[in-house]
């Protein structure tokens, strides 16, 4: 499998064609986008991590800006390690969505719009404020699905059409031999029995002969 390497957004199996690359690639690349959109960071180069990972987690980075689950999900999804990551889209989609807001709690008694009401209303805004954060960074996930499609692997794409049309190509020449071929050999064939009859025919046989041979050379001509 031949991959195009995009810095940043491309995990360590992609920097080697022996790379156990699959599904946990593209979530790695997805991560960086989600990463990328909280920080306006881009992380760190795979190679870079290695030994000693600069990269500091979204989950301490961006700690105020959405729920600490769906943070460490991204965290998750950039570990350098690819057995270390979600396997599978199915899994890393629950973590995104598994750390859900604590329900706000029972308001106390007291006046309506009073003291009481409004360190609940503030908490209310604040996790509609991680909600929004989280459709948005979700939007960019189709997006991103998109663009590490078209971008990460653009080589798994175009040879194949060419691969597909150049074996039809082939395919359509050595048809075309073939029948050539057997035509050559029914003419040889009749040009044979032909030859050895001619003398056994009668002068009025070896006129109507003749006579076939010319029109059968007209069709052939015409055709």
């Amino acid at each position: 499998m031949t991959s195009i390497i995009t810095p940043g957004y491309a995990p360590i199996e992609q920097y080697s064609k022996r790379g156990n690359q699959g599904a946990w690639t593209d979530i790695y690349a997805l991560g960086a986008v989600c990463y990328h959109a909280l920080t306006g960071q881009l992380p760190y180069d795979a190679t870079d991590r290695v030994r000693v990972d600069p990269l500091e987690p979204a989950v301490e980075r961006c700690r105020n800006q959405a729920a600490d689950g769906f943070l460490s999900a991204i965290d998750w999804a950039l570990r350098v390690d690819e057995q270390e990551r979600p396997q599978s889209v199915v899994a890393w989609r629950a973590a995104l969505a598994g750390d859900q807001p604590e329900s706000p709690p029972d308001l106390p008694q007291g006046p309506v719009g009073g003291p009481g009401v409004e360190k609940p209303l503030r908490r209310l805004k604040r996790i509609g404020g991680w909600t929004a954060g989280a459709a948005a960074i979700l939007a960019l996930l189709i997006a991103g699905v998109y663009l590490i499609h078209e971008y990460v692997h653009p080589s798994e794409q175009q040879p194949v059409t060419h691969e597909v049309e150049s074996e039809t190509e082939t395919e359509s020449e050595a048809e075309i031999a073939r029948q050539e071929e057997e035509a050559r050999q029914r003419e040889d064939r009749i040009s044979v029995l032909l030859s050895g009859a001619r003398e056994d025919l009668s002068p009025a046989q070896e006129s109507n002969r003749r006579s076939l041979n010319r029109t059968r050379n007209g069709c052939l001509t015409v055709r």
